[in-house]
């Protein structure tokens, strides 16, 4: 993730906390599930050199399962994509 976040990354988690980027690295995660492909994955190019990913997430985590919507914002530099912001948002059980 060291090289994937940019140096500026935050994210507003689906509890509406505001994690850095330093917490978002140095946070150990447990074993989860999840639904690959992403539903409704999406990329729109903003500009040359920014994108949003978006897509819906069914992770389950000890038996529960979460759904959720997700927002990322990518930049370009120098050939290669950074990403800068991330949210995600809780949903019912349907996204």
């Amino acid at each position: 993730m060291n090289e994937i976040f940019a140096p500026d990354f935050f994210e507003i988690g689906r509890s509406g906390r505001i994690h850095s980027r330093d917490i978002c690295i140095n946070t150990e995660v447990g074993p989860f599930d999840t639904q690959l492909p992403l539903p409704d994955f999406e990329v729109r190019l903003i500009s040359a050199e920014v994108a949003q990913v978006t897509y819906n997430s069914i992770v389950t985590i000890g038996g529960n399962v979460i759904h959720g919507r997700r927002s990322s914002i990518w930049s370009r530099q120098s050939g290669r994509w950074s990403l800068r912001f991330h949210q995600g948002t809780l949903c019912g059980s349907e996204p």
